[in-house]
């Protein structure tokens, strides 16, 4: 069976993309919330048809950027 590179790479490249549900599940919020974050062009989202779609790089890049790292133990005691 031979394979087409160019589709093989393409097929390797992609990324999931998740619904709006889907992505709010994941970001445990509403999702008329993520639609606002969308909106206000917090997150990148790709309209195919009448539905929203979220790719999961853009998703995990959104929650990396508001992560907050925890303070060591040492810093919470003395203050």
């Amino acid at each position: 069976m031979r394979h087409n590179a160019a589709a093989l790479c393409h097929t390797e490249s992609m990324d999931n993309l998740f619904s709006i549900n889907t992505a709010a599940a994941r970001l445990d919020c509403h999702p008329e919330t993520l639609r606002r974050i969308i909106r206000r062009g917090e997150l990148a989202a790709t309209k195919i048809g009448r539905d929203w779609r979220v790719r999961e790089t853009d998703l995990d890049e959104f929650l990396a950027a508001r992560t907050v790292p925890a303070k060591p133990a040492s810093e919470e005691i003395a203050a």
